[in-house]
């Protein structure tokens, strides 16, 4: 008995001399001038996150907030024992709400705070080639028969005959984005593969569109008989927005 006691009472001793070094180690750094400074400069830094917005089976993703892992930026500077800005180590926030807690949900706009929109094609060749030479960002529905293991553009699986084998392609090249372009025919199946909802805010073909309507977070899709007419009004108008044109991945992620 008195061995159980005497090894309990080691373990106390052990466990409370742990955390006593480690509040006294805590209120060290807490108060050393490095750190002060370090805290001095959050302000300067921080970003408050962006909540996902909610309208019945629709989501516009959230942002993550921003703010300066002090701890981290404290022991990368006191290697040098001196305070610098450019060592800062920043993390990101999840917001409070986020896409990642309602994947159920479906995409149907980007966040407006990144001031860009993205462009999906299916197999209009005239405006691949354009956007192409023209070196801007686009994301092409792909199927076995087009996928590219190298490829200048964003691919997004739209293959549901061989939807696995091409899932496979991308993987084994780093380029899947999890992302399904959604119908009523392939919903489900987007569902149960657990690919991200999403659903053009546009489908542009030979229908009247008015761009005027064009808003940061929109997600444009150009049908097969979209002209390269519309095409340059379409990005004429995003030059005088001042919106880029971005990857679907991106836009529709909560990263800043």
């Amino acid at each position: 008995m008195k061995r159980i006691i005497k090894y309990i009472s080691i373990s106390l001793l052990v466990v409370f001399s742990f955390y006593y070094t480690n509040l006294v180690s805590k209120i060290f750094i807490n108060n050393s001038p490095l750190m002060v400074s370090i805290i001095n400069e959050q302000q300067n830094y921080e970003e408050k996150y962006i909540n996902a917005q909610i309208n019945d089976l629709y989501i516009i993703p959230g942002i993550n907030g921003i703010e300066i892992d002090k701890l981290n930026s404290y022991y990368v500077m006191k290697k040098n024992d001196s305070f610098n800005k450019d060592l800062l180590v920043l993390k990101e926030i999840k917001p409070k709400d986020s896409y990642y807690d309602h994947m159920e949900l479906i995409i149907n706009k980007g966040n407006y705070i990144k001031n860009s929109i993205s462009i999906i094609v299916q197999d209009n060749n005239e405006i691949i080639n354009y956007l192409l030479d023209h070196k801007i960002a686009f994301s092409r529905m792909v199927d076995i028969n087009t996928i590219k293991e190298k490829a200048s553009y964003q691919q997004i699986n739209n293959d549901f005959l061989h939807y696995e084998q091409v899932d496979k392609i991308l993987d084994n090249n780093n380029i899947n984005t999890n992302i399904c372009i959604i119908n009523k025919e392939n919903i489900d199946t987007c569902r149960n593969y657990g690919k991200y909802l999403i659903e053009p805010t546009y489908i542009l073909n030979n229908n009247d569109y008015s761009i005027n309507n064009l808003s940061s977070g929109d997600i444009i899709m150009i049908g097969n008989s979209f002209s390269l007419t519309k095409l340059k009004l379409l990005l004429k108008r995003s030059s005088f927005l001042n919106l880029k044109i971005v990857y679907l991945d991106y836009l529709v992620s909560e990263n800043r």
